[in-house]
């Protein structure tokens, strides 16, 4: 009797010890999908510096919400089909063509730039303040891979036949006028020096269905110098992707305007934000409908539908019911639509009158 329940024992711990080490291998083995989860909502007040002084503490605030994208595991690929909130995802529905893992992460904080540069422009003419923007010209971002070319990461392109570069995309648009083959003068800043080259044009890679189109063989990205009375400054070196810029907006304009915008309460929100203050769609909002909940969040305010195709007021507002949140999901299309209904606002039970800012 003793032999068999030792038996029983020695069987049972083995049992636990396989299992144990499937579920920690499971921990260990990548698949070529990212998992994808509700990140964070938090205060966006530490993330911008709005003049030299610090802002007045108040009973409410604007939250930043964040996705978790990391590349999945095969416990992660398992637990996906126990957990609404985990996202299997393809790695080439994330990484573009032949885009390596930290060229992404590279492109998204260069999204983050692009975000902050339009928030500004966008809240500073909202308040009606004084902001000046100056076109510095169009930098080489990333070299095709495989292409030779006379060109580097980081050069500053000025000029190209003699036509001074005000965008990327006007720099596009004249290049659709040309052929592979053919040749440009670039005139171009690299670090103190200014240049210029002679340029082959190439034959640029295109999706299936696109027309053939001539290239220089990078990616561009225009470089703006913003000046702003009083400057503003962003500490969100951690955090990529364009869909702050909505509530970055919103910060930057509550610092200025002699009025607290939340009153008193907890305003979360995801959108990218254009120069003139309309509101873009974005990705993985469901899970930051759930960040939200999690972290308190009394107001959700999300991209408006508004073209086809457009789900973010959609998939925002299902996700709310699903999760039974009492956070209240508003659709926005403008800064300015947004201001009017925080501006509509009832003060808060707690919120305890105006609150001075940094700016009068």
């Amino acid at each position: 009797m003793r032999l068999n329940n030792w038996n029983r024992i020695v069987i049972s711990a083995l049992i636990i010890a396989i299992l144990s080490l499937g579920v920690g291998i499971s921990f260990l083995i990548k698949i070529p999908y990212y998992a994808i989860r509700p990140g964070t909502a938090t205060d966006v007040t530490p993330y911008i510096q709005v003049g030299t002084t610090k802002p007045t503490a108040s009973s409410g605030n604007f939250m930043l919400t964040t996705i978790s994208i990391k590349e999945a595991t095969i416990f992660d690929y398992l637990t996906s089909f126990l957990s609404d909130h985990i996202e299997i995802t393809p790695m080439e529905d994330i990484l573009s063509q032949h885009e390596t893992e930290e060229e992404y992460f590279r492109r998204q904080q260069e999204n983050m730039v692009a975000s902050q540069n339009s928030a500004l422009i966008s809240s500073f003419r909202e308040a009606k303040k004084t902001v000046s923007i100056q076109v510095k010209g169009v930098e080489v971002f990333q070299v095709l891979k495989n292409h030779t070319t006379k060109l580097q990461v980081g050069d500053l392109l000025l000029a190209v036949d003699q036509n001074k570069l005000q965008s990327s995309e006007q720099l596009i648009q004249y290049l659709r006028t040309k052929k592979a083959g053919d040749t440009v003068s670039v005139q171009l800043k690299r670090k103190d020096k200014v240049l210029t080259e002679s340029i082959p044009l190439i034959s640029l890679p295109v999706q299936k269905g696109e027309e053939p189109r001539a290239g220089l063989g990078v990616i561009p990205i225009t470089r703006y110098d913003i000046q702003t009375e009083p400057p503003v400054t962003f500490h969100a070196e951690k955090i990529g992707g364009p869909s702050a810029g909505l509530m970055f907006s919103l910060e930057i304009v509550d610092r200025l305007l002699p009025r607290d915008l939340t009153h008193g309460y907890q305003i979360a929100g995801t959108g990218t934000i254009s120069d003139q203050g309309e509101v873009g769609q974005i990705g993985g909002i469901q899970h930051k409908i759930v960040a939200a909940d999690r972290a308190g969040a009394e107001y959700f305010l999300c991209p408006r539908d508004l073209k086809n195709g457009d789900q973010n007021e959609k998939i925002a507002k299902q996700t709310a019911e699903k999760i039974g949140t009492s956070m209240k999901v508003i659709p926005v299309s403008t800064l300015e639509e947004a201001i009017q209904f925080l501006q509509k606002l009832p003060a808060h039970s707690s919120f305890k009158g105006e609150t001075l800012t940094d700016v009068a």
